[in-house]
């Protein structure tokens, strides 16, 4: 399988860095229709376009369209939402970065990331994963101190939080000032 060069995606799709759409720049049989939008919503939620009989991520295609290459980590979607391919949402990311960068769980009982209700304390504990490893953040009265530690704790390590702020609108919505 021949790997996709930069001048063959061009050739075949125009990208909107501004929309994040993909455009068919002709038709390829019946699935490429040309001015129409590339592409359809895989089952884990992102855009795939077929191209050479070979599915592609819309957000890696984004990339090899403005940049010439594909790179060599995941591509992050900082809003979280997996269709939203405009240019400005998307980043290289670790790994580690990418796990980071996640809405807040459906099991989560707290409403924030890094915080849990210990039974026997009866405390709210903040925490935080580092190389696989949980910190201690403390043990709090209220689910808010606890989730303003958290915040803390990503002000304080940029490096570590990959920009995720999903925390702080939680505790706007609820009237903080931060």
């Amino acid at each position: 399988m021949s790997k996709l060069s930069q001048k063959t995606l061009a050739e075949n799709l125009l990208y909107d860095p501004l929309s994040g759409e993909f455009i068919w720049r002709r038709n390829i049989g019946s699935y490429a229709i040309k001015n129409c939008v590339a592409g359809r919503v895989g089952s884990d939620g992102y855009i795939v376009i077929a191209l050479n009989k070979q599915n592609y991520l819309a957000h890696r295609l984004a990339f090899l369209y403005m940049e010439g290459y594909l790179p060599e980590y995941l591509i992050d979607h900082k809003n979280t939402c997996r269709t939203d391919n405009r240019w400005c949402n998307l980043r290289h990311a670790t790994p580690q970065c990418n796990a980071q960068n996640q809405k807040v769980r459906k099991t989560n009982k707290s409403g924030f990331t890094g915080v849990a209700f210990n039974i026997a304390s009866g405390k709210w504990l903040a925490y935080a994963r580092v190389l696989k490893q949980r910190i201690s953040l403390g043990s709090h009265d209220s689910v808010e101190d606890a989730a303003l530690a958290r915040i803390t704790f990503e002000d304080q390590c940029p490096n570590w939080n990959c920009g995720n702020d999903t925390n702080r609108k939680a505790l706007r919505a609820l009237g903080y000032k931060i």
